[in-house]
Protein backbone atom coordinates (compact mmCIF):
# COMPACT_ATOMS: atom_id res chain seq x y z
CA UNK A 1 0.00 0.00 0.00
CA UNK A 2 2.58 2.35 0.10
CA UNK A 3 3.41 2.17 -3.32
CA UNK A 4 1.00 3.63 -6.03
CA UNK A 5 -1.79 6.06 -5.95
CA UNK A 6 -2.68 7.55 -2.60
CA UNK A 7 -5.94 5.62 -0.97
CA UNK A 8 -7.77 8.87 -0.45
CA UNK A 9 -8.39 11.78 -3.23
CA UNK A 10 -9.03 14.75 -1.14
CA UNK A 11 -8.98 16.48 2.07
CA UNK A 12 -12.41 18.69 3.34
CA UNK A 13 -11.70 21.34 5.91
CA UNK A 14 -15.06 22.50 7.35
CA UNK A 15 -14.59 26.56 7.71
CA UNK A 16 -17.38 28.01 9.60
CA UNK A 17 -17.96 31.78 10.58
CA UNK A 18 -15.58 31.78 13.49
CA UNK A 19 -12.99 30.80 10.80
CA UNK A 20 -10.03 28.64 10.44
CA UNK A 21 -6.53 30.12 11.42
CA UNK A 22 -3.55 30.59 9.77
CA UNK A 23 -1.36 28.02 11.50
CA UNK A 24 -4.32 25.39 11.22
CA UNK A 25 -4.97 25.92 7.55
CA UNK A 26 -1.05 26.02 7.00
CA UNK A 27 -0.66 22.26 8.76
CA UNK A 28 -3.63 21.20 6.69
CA UNK A 29 -2.00 22.42 3.63
CA UNK A 30 1.07 20.84 4.05
CA UNK A 31 -0.63 17.44 5.25
CA UNK A 32 -2.71 17.59 1.64
CA UNK A 33 0.55 18.23 -0.50
CA UNK A 34 2.33 15.31 1.46
CA UNK A 35 -0.34 13.24 0.66
CA UNK A 36 -1.12 14.20 -2.85
CA UNK A 37 -4.35 15.26 -2.08
CA UNK A 38 -6.90 17.51 -3.14
CA UNK A 39 -8.62 20.30 -1.21
CA UNK A 40 -11.87 21.42 -0.67
CA UNK A 41 -12.83 24.18 1.49
CA UNK A 42 -16.33 24.37 2.61
CA UNK A 43 -17.89 27.25 4.21
CA UNK A 44 -21.44 26.17 5.60
CA UNK A 45 -23.57 29.64 6.35
CA UNK A 46 -25.50 27.88 9.20
CA UNK A 47 -29.26 27.68 9.05
CA UNK A 48 -30.02 27.76 12.52
CA UNK A 49 -28.73 31.74 13.05
CA UNK A 50 -31.15 32.99 10.05
CA UNK A 51 -34.02 30.69 11.76
CA UNK A 52 -33.10 32.67 15.15
CA UNK A 53 -33.08 35.87 13.42
CA UNK A 54 -36.38 35.64 12.29
CA UNK A 55 -37.95 34.72 15.43
CA UNK A 56 -39.64 38.30 16.72
CA UNK A 57 -38.32 37.39 20.18
CA UNK A 58 -35.00 37.78 19.43
CA UNK A 59 -32.44 40.45 20.08
CA UNK A 60 -28.82 41.32 20.12
CA UNK A 61 -26.57 43.24 22.30
CA UNK A 62 -25.05 46.27 20.07
CA UNK A 63 -21.67 47.55 21.88
CA UNK A 64 -20.43 50.05 22.59
CA UNK A 65 -23.97 51.34 24.12
CA UNK A 66 -25.43 48.26 25.23
CA UNK A 67 -28.60 48.61 23.36
CA UNK A 68 -30.78 45.77 22.94
CA UNK A 69 -31.73 45.21 19.24
CA UNK A 70 -34.00 43.05 16.92
CA UNK A 71 -31.94 40.78 15.01
CA UNK A 72 -32.37 41.06 10.98
CA UNK A 73 -32.18 38.45 8.79
CA UNK A 74 -31.12 40.19 6.25
CA UNK A 75 -27.83 41.52 8.23
CA UNK A 76 -27.44 38.13 9.13
CA UNK A 77 -27.05 36.75 5.82
CA UNK A 78 -24.86 39.47 4.74
CA UNK A 79 -22.75 38.71 8.11
CA UNK A 80 -22.58 35.45 6.78
CA UNK A 81 -21.58 36.18 3.09
CA UNK A 82 -18.80 38.55 4.56
CA UNK A 83 -17.55 35.57 6.59
CA UNK A 84 -17.59 33.39 3.85
CA UNK A 85 -15.55 35.81 1.41
CA UNK A 86 -13.10 36.25 4.08
CA UNK A 87 -12.63 32.74 4.36
CA UNK A 88 -12.52 31.89 0.76
CA UNK A 89 -9.72 35.07 0.60
CA UNK A 90 -7.41 32.75 3.58
CA UNK A 91 -8.09 29.41 1.97
CA UNK A 92 -6.84 30.43 -1.00
CA UNK A 93 -3.80 32.56 0.03
CA UNK A 94 -2.64 29.46 2.22
CA UNK A 95 -3.40 26.15 -0.11
CA UNK A 96 -2.27 28.16 -3.67
CA UNK A 97 1.38 28.19 -2.56
CA UNK A 98 1.18 24.72 -2.64
CA UNK A 99 0.80 23.50 -5.34
CA UNK A 100 -2.07 21.31 -5.10
CA UNK A 101 -5.55 21.51 -6.49
CA UNK A 102 -8.33 22.96 -4.91
CA UNK A 103 -11.79 24.19 -4.58
CA UNK A 104 -13.93 25.99 -2.56
CA UNK A 105 -17.72 25.87 -2.12
CA UNK A 106 -20.61 27.81 0.16
CA UNK A 107 -23.42 25.96 1.06
CA UNK A 108 -26.17 26.47 3.57
CA UNK A 109 -27.59 23.77 6.14
CA UNK A 110 -26.45 22.40 9.48
CA UNK A 111 -22.81 22.99 9.78
CA UNK A 112 -22.32 18.89 11.19
CA UNK A 113 -24.38 17.26 9.09
CA UNK A 114 -23.92 19.00 5.96
CA UNK A 115 -20.17 18.10 6.25
CA UNK A 116 -20.50 14.54 7.24
CA UNK A 117 -23.06 14.45 4.00
CA UNK A 118 -21.06 16.01 1.12
CA UNK A 119 -18.12 13.18 1.59
CA UNK A 120 -17.49 10.37 -0.27
CA UNK A 121 -15.29 7.57 1.18
CA UNK A 122 -12.32 8.46 -0.95
CA UNK A 123 -12.12 11.64 1.26
CA UNK A 124 -11.00 12.94 4.69
CA UNK A 125 -12.43 15.31 6.23
CA UNK A 126 -10.67 17.38 8.44
CA UNK A 127 -12.38 18.17 11.88
CA UNK A 128 -10.52 21.12 13.72
CA UNK A 129 -10.09 21.22 17.74
CA UNK A 130 -12.65 24.04 18.91
CA UNK A 131 -11.50 26.84 20.58
CA UNK A 132 -12.35 27.65 24.10
CA UNK A 133 -15.53 29.54 23.15
CA UNK A 134 -17.00 27.00 20.73
CA UNK A 135 -16.12 24.20 23.40
CA UNK A 136 -18.39 25.97 25.89
CA UNK A 137 -20.96 26.93 23.44
CA UNK A 138 -21.07 23.15 22.11
CA UNK A 139 -17.91 21.18 23.05
CA UNK A 140 -17.26 17.94 20.65
CA UNK A 141 -20.91 17.59 20.19
CA UNK A 142 -20.49 19.05 16.04
CA UNK A 143 -17.50 16.49 15.65
CA UNK A 144 -19.70 13.64 16.90
CA UNK A 145 -22.14 14.16 14.46
CA UNK A 146 -19.67 14.41 11.26
CA UNK A 147 -18.33 11.45 12.47
CA UNK A 148 -21.41 9.35 12.59
CA UNK A 149 -22.85 10.84 9.14
CA UNK A 150 -19.40 11.12 6.97
CA UNK A 151 -18.68 8.45 4.48
CA UNK A 152 -15.32 9.33 4.83
CA UNK A 153 -12.04 8.89 7.23
CA UNK A 154 -12.28 11.97 9.80
CA UNK A 155 -9.16 13.51 11.14
CA UNK A 156 -9.30 15.04 14.28
CA UNK A 157 -6.70 17.85 14.12
CA UNK A 158 -5.71 19.57 17.53
CA UNK A 159 -5.29 23.54 17.30
CA UNK A 160 -1.78 23.02 17.95
CA UNK A 161 -1.40 20.87 14.96
CA UNK A 162 0.93 18.37 13.55
CA UNK A 163 4.41 17.08 15.35
CA UNK A 164 7.19 17.76 13.05
CA UNK A 165 8.76 14.60 13.26
CA UNK A 166 7.81 10.76 14.43
CA UNK A 167 6.41 7.57 13.65
CA UNK A 168 2.82 6.85 12.03
CA UNK A 169 1.23 4.85 14.64
CA UNK A 170 -1.76 2.66 13.97
CA UNK A 171 -3.79 0.37 16.34
CA UNK A 172 -3.43 -2.86 14.77
CA UNK A 173 -2.88 -6.39 15.55
CA UNK A 174 -0.75 -6.71 13.27
CA UNK A 175 1.27 -5.72 10.30
CA UNK A 176 -1.59 -7.10 7.55
CA UNK A 177 -4.41 -5.10 9.09
CA UNK A 178 -5.78 -2.48 7.26
CA UNK A 179 -5.02 0.48 9.66
CA UNK A 180 -1.07 -0.35 9.60
CA UNK A 181 -1.25 -0.99 6.00
CA UNK A 182 -2.58 2.25 5.45
CA UNK A 183 0.09 3.50 8.38
CA UNK A 184 3.15 2.00 6.17
CA UNK A 185 1.49 4.05 2.91
CA UNK A 186 1.27 7.53 5.04
CA UNK A 187 4.85 6.70 6.87
CA UNK A 188 6.43 6.04 3.45
CA UNK A 189 4.17 9.40 1.84
CA UNK A 190 5.67 11.71 4.81
CA UNK A 191 8.96 10.08 5.40
CA UNK A 192 8.80 8.11 8.76
CA UNK A 193 8.55 4.72 10.11
CA UNK A 194 5.43 3.00 10.97
CA UNK A 195 4.46 1.30 14.12
CA UNK A 196 1.51 -1.50 15.10
CA UNK A 197 -0.07 -0.77 17.93
CA UNK A 198 -1.81 -3.66 19.40
CA UNK A 199 -4.31 -3.34 22.22
CA UNK A 200 -6.18 -5.58 24.43
CA UNK A 201 -9.40 -3.94 24.51
CA UNK A 202 -9.46 -1.49 21.11
CA UNK A 203 -12.54 -0.30 22.76
CA UNK A 204 -10.95 1.41 25.79
CA UNK A 205 -9.63 4.41 26.03
CA UNK A 206 -7.44 3.30 29.14
CA UNK A 207 -6.05 0.41 27.58
CA UNK A 208 -5.45 2.31 24.27
CA UNK A 209 -3.34 4.99 25.98
CA UNK A 210 -1.78 2.09 27.68
CA UNK A 211 -0.76 0.27 24.65
CA UNK A 212 1.14 3.59 22.88
CA UNK A 213 2.99 4.16 25.89
CA UNK A 214 3.88 0.63 26.20
CA UNK A 215 5.19 1.06 22.69
CA UNK A 216 6.04 4.61 22.44
CA UNK A 217 7.44 5.56 25.63
CA UNK A 218 7.54 9.13 26.26
CA UNK A 219 7.76 9.86 22.79
CA UNK A 220 4.67 11.35 20.75
CA UNK A 221 3.89 9.52 17.07
CA UNK A 222 2.98 12.56 14.48
CA UNK A 223 -0.25 10.89 13.56
CA UNK A 224 -2.03 8.18 15.07
CA UNK A 225 -4.87 5.97 12.83
CA UNK A 226 -7.72 4.23 14.67
CA UNK A 227 -9.79 1.51 13.26
CA UNK A 228 -13.32 3.00 14.03
CA UNK A 229 -15.03 -0.28 15.59
CA UNK A 230 -19.25 -1.23 15.78
CA UNK A 231 -18.46 -1.41 19.55
CA UNK A 232 -16.12 1.65 20.05
CA UNK A 233 -17.77 4.59 21.76
CA UNK A 234 -18.63 7.70 20.30
CA UNK A 235 -16.22 9.77 22.79
CA UNK A 236 -13.30 7.25 22.51
CA UNK A 237 -11.14 9.24 19.71
CA UNK A 238 -11.94 12.44 21.51
CA UNK A 239 -10.75 11.39 24.35
CA UNK A 240 -7.43 9.72 22.86
CA UNK A 241 -6.64 13.49 21.05
CA UNK A 242 -7.38 15.26 24.18
CA UNK A 243 -4.81 12.35 25.69
CA UNK A 244 -1.97 12.44 23.01
CA UNK A 245 -2.40 16.01 21.58
CA UNK A 246 -1.96 14.79 18.08
CA UNK A 247 -3.60 14.41 15.22
CA UNK A 248 -5.91 11.02 14.94
CA UNK A 249 -6.89 9.72 12.00
CA UNK A 250 -10.73 7.41 12.21
CA UNK A 251 -11.34 5.40 9.75
CA UNK A 252 -13.51 2.31 8.68
CA UNK A 253 -11.40 -0.66 8.48
CA UNK A 254 -13.87 -2.72 7.32
CA UNK A 255 -14.44 -0.63 3.92
CA UNK A 256 -11.28 0.98 3.28
CA UNK A 257 -11.44 2.99 -0.56
CA UNK A 258 -9.65 1.36 -3.01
Amino acid sequence: MSKGPPPYRRAVLGMGARGVGRDVLRTVAEFARLLRLEMLGLFIEDRSLLALAALPFARELRLPGHDWRALEVQGIADELRAAALRARKLFEEEIEPQGIAYSFEVQRGDPAILSGNVTRPTDILIVVEPDASEMLACGWEPTRWAAATSAAAVLLLPRSGMPRRGPIAAIAASNSDPSFQLAAWLAAAMGEKALAIPSADPASTAALLASLHRVLGFHQERLLILPREAAMPEELPLELAAQRRVPILVINAEHQPD
